[in-house]
Order: C-alpha cells, then sequence, then structure tokens
C-alpha cells in the first residue's frame, strides 16, 4: 500500500454494521462540496472585491447559489440511510431495529462534534472576532445546543450559521421511526403513491417558502421522503442499471439538477423538476456499477466521509479568512488572485477540518465509544471494537 494510500485510509469513516457503501460518501462528497466549496466560498470570495461579477443574471452567479442545494442532498441522503434498516425490517422481514439503540446511536455519534464545535465557535465570536458579548450570545447558544434556534428566533443561529440545516435532521431523526411506518404498506403501488404523494405536497410547500422562517422538517419534507422512497425502490429492486450509457446519462441529468434555477424563481414546477432530476441521479449512483466506481474513488470517498465536519467547520474558517486573506491581491490578473484564494482556502479548511474528523468525529464512529470514557474514569482499560 503506497503512503498516500495509508494516509487517505486513516481518514476512512468507521461503519459499525459493515453494510458500507462508498459511493454514498461519494455523495456526499457532491453536497458538501456545493455547499462549501462553491455557494459559500464563492458568496465569500465575491463580498471580498476580488473583481467576480455580481451580477445576479449571470450563469456564474446562478451556479453558485444553485450550489446551496447541496444541503437537500444531504436530506436525501439521511432519509435514505436512516429508513434503510427499517425497510429492511418491515419489507424485507430481515433483523428488528432497536429503538433505544437507533436514537442512542444518533446521540452519541452527532452531539459530541456539534457540542465541541458550538463551544469553539462561541469563544471565537465572543472573545476573538468581538462579533457579539457573551450575555448576547449566550441565549442563542443554547437555543443552538438544545436545536431550536430556528423557531425561537427565527433565523439561522447566531453561533454557527450552517446548523439551521442540523435543526432540521434532528427533527427528522426523532420522527423517521414514525415516518417509515408507510413501509407497513404492503401494496407496492399504495405504499409509493402516499411516498409520492407527501413528496408532491412539500415540494408545492417548500417552492413557497424558500429562506423564510422557522424553517422546520415540514418544508424539507419532500426530500427526505425522497430519499424513504429511493430506499423502497433500492431494497425491492430486480435488476441493476449497468452500462456506461446510462452512467452519463445520469450525470448529464445531474447538470441539469445543478442548473435549474429555483433559488431566483419560486416556481413549483422548476422545483419539482430538480428534485426528479436529483432522485434520479440519486438512484443510478447506488445501482449503476459504472457510476458506482466513479462516485468511489478514494479521495472522493474520504472527502465525503469526513462531511460532518467539513459542516462544522468551514464557515468559520471563511469567516476567520474574509478579515484578512481574502483582501490580498497576489497579482494584477483578478481571475489569477480568485483561483489562488479559491485553491488555498479549499486546502486550509480540508487540513483543519481532517485534524478535527481524526481527533474528534472519527473516535465516535465507533460503536459505544463512550464506554471507553467511563472505563477509564474507573481505571478499567476499554478497547472499542469498530
Amino acid at each position: 500500500m503506497s503512503s498516500i494510500s495509508t494516509l487517505l485510509h486513516k481518514f476512512r469513516r468507521i461503519t459499525n454494521s459493515g453494510n458500507y457503501m462508498p459511493e454514498i460518501d461519494g455523495l456526499r462528497f457532491i453536497a458538501i462540496f456545493l455547499v462549501a466549496f462553491l455557494m459559500h466560498i464563492g458568496t465569500l470570495l465575491q463580498s471580498a472585491q476580488l473583481g467576480i461579477d455580481a451580477d445576479r443574471n449571470t450563469v456564474f452567479f446562478s451556479l453558485i447559489w444553485e450550489g446551496g442545494y447541496g444541503v437537500q442532498i444531504f436530506f436525501m441522503i439521511s432519509g435514505f440511510i436512516l429508513s434503510l434498516p427499517f425497510g429492511q425490517e418491515k419489507l424485507l422481514n430481515q433483523g428488528k431495529v432497536t429503538l433505544k439503540n437507533y436514537y442512542w446511536k444518533r446521540l452519541t455519534r452527532i452531539e459530541p462534534p456539534y457540542i465541541i464545535c458550538l463551544i469553539l465557535y462561541f469563544i471565537l465570536r465572543v472573545f476573538f472576532l468581538h462579533y457579539s458579548s457573551f450575555k448576547e450570545l449566550l441565549p442563542h447558544f443554547f437555543a443552538s445546543l438544545f436545536y431550536v434556534h430556528n423557531i425561537v428566533y427565527q433565523s439561522s443561529s447566531a453561533v454557527n450559521g450552517v446548523a439551521w440545516t442540523l435543526e432540521i435532521e434532528v427533527q427528522f431523526y426523532l420522527l423517521a421511526p414514525i415516518l417509515t411506518s408507510i413501509y407497513y404498506l404492503k401494496n407496492i403501488i399504495l405504499r409509493r403513491s402516499v411516498f409520492a404523494f407527501l413528496i408532491i405536497s412539500s415540494t408545492i410547500l417548500f417552492s413557497k417558502s424558500e429562506f423564510t422562517y422557522p424553517v422546520t422538517l415540514i418544508d424539507k419534507l419532500n426530500f427526505f421522503m425522497c430519499g424513504m422512497l429511493l430506499a423502497d425502490l433500492y431494497l425491492l429492486r430486480k435488476n441493476g442499471s449497468d452500462g456506461w450509457i446510462t452512467a452519463i446519462l445520469a450525470i448529464a441529468v445531474f447538470f441539469i439538477y445543478l442548473f435549474v434555477p429555483t433559488i431566483e424563481y419560486e416556481n413549483v414546477y422548476l422545483c419539482c423538476l430538480k428534485i426528479v432530476a436529483m432522485a434520479l441521479f440519486f438512484y443510478t449512483a447506488i445501482t449503476n456499477r459504472q457510476l458506482k466506481q466513479i462516485l468511489s474513488i478514494k479521495i472522493i470517498t474520504v472527502i465525503g466521509g469526513m462531511c460532518y465536519s467539513i459542516y462544522l467547520l468551514h464557515m468559520g474558517i471563511y469567516g476567520i479568512m474574509r478579515h484578512k486573506f481574502f483582501t490580498i491581491k497576489f497579482f494584477g490578473n483578478s481571475q489569477l488572485n480568485i483561483a489562488i484564494h479559491y485553491c488555498l482556502a479549499v486546502i486550509i479548511v480540508l487540513i483543519i477540518s481532517g485534524a478535527f474528523f481524526l481527533l474528534v468525529e472519527k473516535p465516535t464512529m465507533r460503536k459505544d465509544w463512550h464506554k471507553g470514557i467511563f472505563k477509564k474514569n474507573r481505571g478499567v482499560t476499554y478497547n472499542p471494537q469498530p
């Protein structure tokens, strides 16, 4: 194994079920790229007056903003992944999901990195950047800690702005065991019609409420439900869709998804086209051998696998860089300056997020990792198993 392969292997996520799907990490890579390395960095570089065209009608501007739909890909992935074990139980009679283990896994997996990150952001904003006073920001900290900032303050978190999406994710985590009761419907046509109805209904609501608060699961339910429907189709599939023609067509559909302008135009038909295009690409990505191979390239799966760390940290890193670094003009050519700033920002985010992933997030991926802490405190050595 080469040194690069050995290094990348250290960053591979830990899976306890043994049913690792690298193509899902490939989809996570696409989602985090669109959000962190397209939309957010694009808007920040745009505001840094480096010469980026700020005309909202340009293709470049539209592409930057549509990158925000990477968030919806994350929602779809969550709907798919969390529904699989429930679907296996209710559709295939394979195993039984224990709700205690389900909720405990969500708690021990999501909470530690999030809480640590919130504390770091709070300290940074109060004591270093002086954006807010301790007294002003403390209520927002606790609202974010308990995932109610969207509802209480009707705005994204004042501590870590991207946490608004995690609040919606947590709402789905809590309700997923109830929503997956749809799998009890044995009639395939009826069951999938229910999914389609919920997806279409939520899409109609979503198209009229983009960027309005409070944002809740109801507004984004279509993406989670789409993931649940995809889990249904995946578990009961009969044949794959192998072939490069299918893979190429799916990639073409993805670019349709990427360029359909829904953020500037609150049009329900465009929103429906957007979600259908993503669902087609998603399903092909998990069933087509050629596309799965592309999405399973190691560097792609490694970055996709640590997307939670990147998600939590990237805006804070960009915020620090915005003060001084993004104002530096290395050369007289604006396009060259933009390229240098972009590359350096991406590299810095990946390095810091990678360190956070290894030190904080990856250890919490191990099953029963918390038992090691408790036993060590009692002087007992504990070796958690992957």
